[in-house]
């Protein structure tokens, strides 16, 4: 995301060149941004708004590559004002949006979202974002909509290239190589990565630096081809120019419109906003869709505050997310994107333009990076005081707070786990995988199935009726999981052979305890067909001919938004109350009836333990348990104390249908 204007300032002998000024780049800044707002607002309108940061990366390649060939031509480049320039023109709006995000989370957040604040805060003045994200991409990760500083990511990639790229074209001019052979090569290069990873691992594409420099490199191609005189004349006419940039307007249209996040992106698919907006900056400004559209004055109006536009949004549409505990009304949605232009406008006439324009550049840059730093200190600060849990506004309810661990759930893996079983292959590449073991011997008790069934753990962990037992979480597919021939899918564990080579390992640990065991299934889903219940009757054949007891715990209920929303926030009174009818409760039972009877039918001695009468008493039910969140997750996770309650009720429910699971 490239600040406004990048092209505005003229070239003189003694700074850098820069580009003659393109109201017609303004105004496609305006497309771009106009189409990431439009998105992250209303996605399921404009699935494909998120190609505007493509469209940007193009502009930011070409603006930037301009500026460099030109000041190399001129022989007055210079690393110490282009890095200059690039604080002069980001840090600004960055500083401002940052430190207002960070004083009303302050106010607004809990702990737990505070502290992830400050992450992605330090991750943001450091330029590392989209590293960060990445690093968070796992099972738990709490969704995309609640992370204030998402956007970020962009940003990142933008100025990683700018660290890049200057120092590669100034070493290839000193050398005297050839600038067009170096940008083809690098474009070639970062596209196949692009299409190799994003087959392998989809966010890793999305978010890497390799798999998306093409993108800007496509711009710096053009950039070096429209710094050539001969260039111009290969468009024969006005008219095809004027084709041209239509045939590209459409396409980033259509994009905007019609392609989804569930495409492998950036991949293929990729290039038509790409290609599409280097074929409107190729046009030029004579060109009729340039010039009567794109140079507009409404769209050069928002391509000049885009920037803080594009910084201002998604804090505003995360937040309302957050504090609302699901998706807003389209009336608070449009009330945000309001308040963005708002606040871009504010940035842009109070904050960027007396800036530009200020005379002591040198001063000013050093200013800017001590802000900055002081901005990454408090982020991290945030960071690493658990978001300053001890804050009045939130210390009353930090027993309540501290159950919401969401991604930093400590049951997911351990050491004992890694080293006594083995492992699937590939399993670093795994979005997710579970493995935890509570005593290095042989397990009494194996948990199976999917996340529903590793969040019983600490609970049996605890419990002075179970602790006793040799406990394993392992494997992360559902029994009812078929195991397929086609290569797996991605960085997804349950897809291809990954499901066999798991239940391998589950196999080799049930069968390794000679002495009695018992087998828990859990993360079943309430509606079954003929082949769930056949498949899972498979798994439970093998389980008793290797000597198991088999415990199926019953589907559980599901929050449809979350729980977090039920807890009143400083300012603002809890949303929900957590409370749901009975009914459900019933829906589940009659849903799940089927695979009780065919199973029970087939597996006699199978067991079913009905965990929902942890949410339900004398008639009535709730998510929350004596004062406290029976979820710690927007997924519908147990807590820790939830996880210790049911413990609790399996055991007094062990004591009347099986006693000898509690001998083990």
């Amino acid at each position: 995301m490239t600040a406004p204007a990048e092209n505005a300032i003229n070239a003189t002998t003694k700074h850098m060149a820069h580009p003659k000024y393109r109201p017609d780049i303004d105004g496609l800044r305006a497309i771009a941004v106009l189409g990431v707002v439009a998105f992250h607002a209303f996605p399921s309108k404009f699935r494909g708004g998120f190609v505007g940061v493509d469209v940007f990366f193009v502009i930011s390649g070409f603006l930037i590559s301009s500026i460099i060939i030109g000041s190399l031509k001129r022989g007055n480049f210079s690393f110490s004002e282009f890095y200059s320039r690039r604080v002069n023109r980001i840090f600004p709006a960055l500083i401002v949006m940052l430190s207002a995000v960070w004083i009303f989370s302050w106010v607004g957040l809990f702990p737990g979202e505070f502290e992830q604040l400050g992450k992605h805060m330090v991750g943001g003045v450091s330029f590392v974002s989209n590293f960060v994200l990445l690093g968070e991409s796992g099972y738990f990760d709490n969704s995309a909509e609640t992370k204030v500083l998402l956007h970020l990511w962009s940003l990142g990639i933008e100025e990683q290239f700018y660290l890049i790229w200057p120092i590669l074209l100034w070493s290839a001019w000193r050398l005297r190589l050839s600038i067009a052979t170096t940008i083809l090569l690098a474009t070639a290069v970062s596209f196949l990565l692009n299409i190799i990873e994003v087959k392998a691992d989809t966010t890793s594409a999305f978010y890497s630096p390799q798999t998306r420099f093409w993108e800007l490199l496509f711009g710096a191609g053009l950039a070096f081809f429209a710094s050539h005189a001969k260039a111009s004349k290969l468009i024969a006419s006005e008219k095809m120019a004027s084709a041209i940039s239509i045939v590209g307007l459409l396409l980033i249209l259509l994009s905007i419109k019609y392609i989804s996040k569930k495409y492998l992106f950036p991949g293929w698919w990729a290039l038509i906003p790409v290609v599409s907006a280097t074929m409107i900056i190729y046009a030029g400004p004579k060109a009729w869709a340039n010039r009567k559209i794109l140079s507009s004055r409404p769209m050069v109006f928002i391509g000049l505050i885009s920037f803080p536009l594009y910084l201002w949004h998604w804090p505003l549409l995360a937040l309302a997310r957050i504090i609302d505990g699901d998706k807003p009304s389209v009336l608070i949605r449009l009330t945000m994107v309001f308040c963005s232009f708002l606040l871009a406008w504010m940035t842009y006439k109070f904050i960027e333009v007396p800036l530009r324009t200020h005379s002591n550049k040198k001063k000013q840059t050093i200013i800017l990076s001590m802000l900055m730093v002081v901005v990454g200190a408090i982020g991290l600060a945030t960071m690493l005081t658990g978001g300053f849990s001890e804050r009045s506004n939130v210390k009353w309810s930090n027993k309540v707070l501290s159950e919401f661990s969401g991604p930093l759930w400590a049951y997911q893996k351990n050491e004992i786990c890694a080293t006594r079983y083995d492992q699937p292959p590939g399993v670093d590449a795994y979005r997710w995988y579970f493995c935890y073991a509570t005593k290095n011997e042989a397990p009494t008790i194996v948990l199976v199935g999917s996340s529903f069934a590793n969040h019983l753990l600490p609970g049996l962990m605890k419990n002075e009726k179970t602790k006793h037992n040799s406990i394993l979480s392992v494997g992360t597919c559902s029994p009812e999981v078929k195991n397929s021939d086609l290569p797996p899918t991605g960085n997804w564990p349950c897809t291809g052979t990954r499901i066999e080579e798991q239940q391998k390992i589950i196999n080799k640990a049930v069968s390794s305890s000679t002495g009695p065991k018992l087998v828990i299934i859990s993360g079943l889903d309430h509606k079954t067909n003929q082949d769930f219940i056949d498949e899972t009757s498979r798994k439970i054949s093998a389980y008793e001919a290797m000597g198991a007891s088999i415990v199926i715990f019953k589907p559980h209920i599901t929050m449809t938004y979350d729980i977090k929303s039920c807890f009143g926030r400083p300012f603002l009174p809890a949303k929900n109350d957590c409370n749901f009818d009975s009914k459900i409760v019933e829906q589940y039972e009659k849903d799940f009836r089927p695979f009780v009877s065919q199973i029970a039918a087939k597996h006699p001695n199978v067991k079913f333990f009905d965990q929902n009468k942890l949410f339900c008493s004398a008639g009535k039910c709730s998510f929350i348990l004596n004062g406290a969140p029976l979820f710690r997750d927007e997924f519908s996770h147990y807590s820790e104390y939830a996880s210790y309650e049911l413990s609790k009720l399996f055991v007094e429910w062990a004591k009347d249908n099986d006693p000898a699971i509690l001998a083990q």
